[in-house]
C-alpha cells in the first residue's frame, strides 16, 4: 500500500514539475497575493484633509497647529475664514474634518487651565469618521501633556466632535452600494451559466468548428469561414446560434459567435 501511495505521490509530483501553468499557479500565485494582500491593501485611513479654524492667532494654536501638520495622516489645507466657509467645504467633500478654536483659547487655557476644542467630522463613512476623530484626539492629547511637562501647570482641553451627513453612525449607507455592485457581478455570472446550460438543453450549443491554422494565416479567411457557417445554418423559427474555435499552432484561440 506504502509503495502505490509513493508511486501516484511521485506521478503527481512529476505531472506538476512539467507543466509550468501548475507551477505559476504553485509558486507565483501565493507570492502575489501575499504581496498584494500584505502590503498593498492598506486599511489605514490617511491623507485626512483638515481645515484649522483660529479666530485668534497664539502661541497655543501654532504649537498644535504645527503638530497636525507634522503628523503623516493629515493634509493641512487653506485655513477657513468662518465657520460657514467650513460648512460648505464639508458639503462640497473638499475637507474630511475641521479643528475648530475658540476666540478666548489662550486666556481660557492660561488663566483657567481649561479650554475647548471643536471637530467637525465628515461621517458619511462612520469608520472613517470615527478613526479621524480618534487620531485628532490623540494629537491634541500628546500636544497638552507637552505642554504640562514645559509649564508644570495642569492643563484640561475638552475636545467635542461633531458628525456630519451620519451622526447616527449607520454603516448602511456605506456597505449598500458595495453590496449592490456584488449582488450584480454574482447575478451576471449566473446568468452566464444559466444561459449556456439552457443552450446546451435546448441543443443549439453543440455546432463547433474547429480548423487548424498554421502561424502566418489570413484573419480575413477565418472570418469567410464564419460568414458561410453562419449563412449555411439554420435552425427553427430562423434562429442561428453557434460557435467556431479556430486554433493556431502557436496556441492563439479566436473564438466567434454568430447570433
Amino acid at each position: 500500500m506504502s509503495k502505490q501511495f509513493l508511486a501516484f505521490v511521485n506521478k503527481e509530483f512529476y505531472h506538476i514539475i512539467r507543466d509550468r501553468r501548475t507551477m505559476l499557479i504553485l509558486l507565483g500565485m501565493p507570492i502575489v497575493q501575499i504581496l498584494i494582500f500584505g502590503f498593498a491593501i492598506n486599511m489605514e485611513v490617511q491623507n485626512i484633509r483638515i481645515a484649522i479654524y483660529e479666530p485668534q492667532t497664539d502661541v497655543y494654536t501654532q504649537d498644535l497647529t504645527a503638530r497636525i501638520k507634522s503628523n503623516p495622516y493629515f493634509i493641512l489645507k487653506e485655513a477657513p475664514h468662518s465657520i460657514h466657509e467650513i460648512d460648505e467645504q464639508l458639503s462640497k467633500g473638499k475637507i474630511d474634518m475641521a479643528l475648530i478654536f475658540p476666540n478666548n483659547f489662550h486666556n481660557d487655557l492660561v488663566h483657567a487651565g481649561k479650554a475647548q476644542i471643536q471637530v467637525i467630522a465628515d461621517s458619511s463613512d462612520p469608520n472613517i469618521g470615527t478613526i479621524s476623530t480618534n487620531y485628532i484626539r490623540a494629537i491634541i492629547g500628546e500636544q497638552q501633556r507637552e505642554w504640562m511637562n514645559l509649564q508644570q501647570i495642569p492643563y484640561n482641553i475638552n475636545v467635542t466632535s461633531k458628525l456630519h451627513y451620519n451622526p447616527e453612525m449607520k454603516s448602511a449607507y456605506t456597505f449598500v452600494p458595495g453590496i449592490m455592485g456584488l449582488v450584480l457581478m454574482i447575478i451576471c455570472a449566473i446568468m452566464t451559466s444559466i444561459s449556456i446550460v439552457r443552450e446546451k438543453e435546448m441543443g443549439t450549443y453543440d455546432i463547433h468548428i474547429n480548423c487548424e491554422g498554421e502561424r502566418d494565416g489570413h484573419h480575413g479567411s477565418i472570418i469567410s469561414i464564419a460568414g458561410k457557417f453562419c449563412n449555411r445554418s439554420s435552425f427553427k423559427n430562423d434562429s442561428i446560434s453557434g460557435t467556431i474555435i479556430c486554433k493556431f499552432n502557436y496556441n492563439f484561440i479566436i473564438v466567434l459567435f454568430c447570433s
